[in-house]
């Protein structure tokens, strides 16, 4: 533990929560997303950040999916933020390639979910709601959503 609370490395609790993503093991998901995301936040590790509020709006979507839509729209705007403050085109190392793709795809399939149940309208108004938020917002609404998931006892039950 080191002089601010932390037990883990955020690299490793968010290896873990893509590990849990992978095997579509939502409340494990959260539940490490829950942990790396003050972490996260407290480093200033934005494209972490940005990929951990990923995982957790796959992960809210078949339950929440509101949360889970805006989410999408706080990572985005975690993505687009820290982009515009890079003066260098980024370089992602190749340990990481996959697991960019994987965000990717992940995206993509939440996406797909959540305008099947919102539609495309309320996917778009819900995204920019997540968007619109500033970082601490966001990642107060994001411990908050997760959270409530987390308190659901019937939450990642099959």
């Amino acid at each position: 533990m080191d002089r601010h609370g932390y037990r883990e490395d955020s690299t490793q609790t968010t290896a873990a929560a893509i590990v849990a993503a992978r095997l579509a093991e939502h409340r494990l998901t959260l539940e490490l997303a829950r942990r790396a995301i003050p972490v996260l936040h407290w480093r200033g590790e934005l494209p972490f950040l940005g990929g951990v509020f990923q995982l957790a709006g796959s992960g809210l979507a078949e339950t929440r999916p509101s949360s889970g839509a805006v989410l999408q729209g706080a990572a985005r705007h975690i993505a687009l933020a820290w982009a515009a403050s890079q003066t260098s085109p980024a370089s992602v190392s190749t340990d990481s390639t996959s697991n960019v793709g994987f965000l990717t795809d992940l995206r993509r399939e939440t996406s797909h979910r959540l305008t099947a149940t919102l539609g495309q309208d309320r996917l778009t108004q819900l995204r920019a709601e997540g968007e619109a938020m500033n970082l601490d917002q966001a990642v107060a609404y994001a411990l908050a959503e997760i959270d409530n998931a987390l308190a659901d006892p019937t939450f990642g039950a099959s």
